[in-house]
């Protein structure tokens, strides 16, 4: 719900985080915000996808933009330890991490 009410400024967040992050190789922090508690963009290997991920309200279900659309690009929320739980629009995904 958080996601479609505040469409407009993850979606921001996500391209303008992109376009900073772009020849960087490591995980990175974005700037505070009311929107969600925690937030990185990190590149994943090998399928060098770009992910920007956002902890809104609980750790186990991240909001998560995912440059090449595939959930299976993203190993820690997605895929690795956990699952897509709901896809939202193209590129964005609720992921369920596992529990355990």
């Amino acid at each position: 719900m958080t996601f479609y009410l505040h469409r407009s400024e993850f979606v921001e967040l996500a391209t303008s985080s992109i376009s900073e992050f772009q020849n960087t190789k490591i995980e990175l922090p974005l700037p505070e915000s009311s929107l969600y508690e925690d937030a990185s963009i990190y590149r994943e290997f090998p399928s060098e996808a770009l992910v920007v991920e956002f902890i809104v309200d609980d750790y186990y279900l991240p909001l998560v933009y995912i440059s090449t659309d595939d959930p299976a690009d993203t190993h820690g929320a997605c895929f690795g330890d956990g699952g897509p739980l709901e896809r939202l629009e193209p590129n964005w995904y609720v992921c369920l991490r596992d529990l355990l």
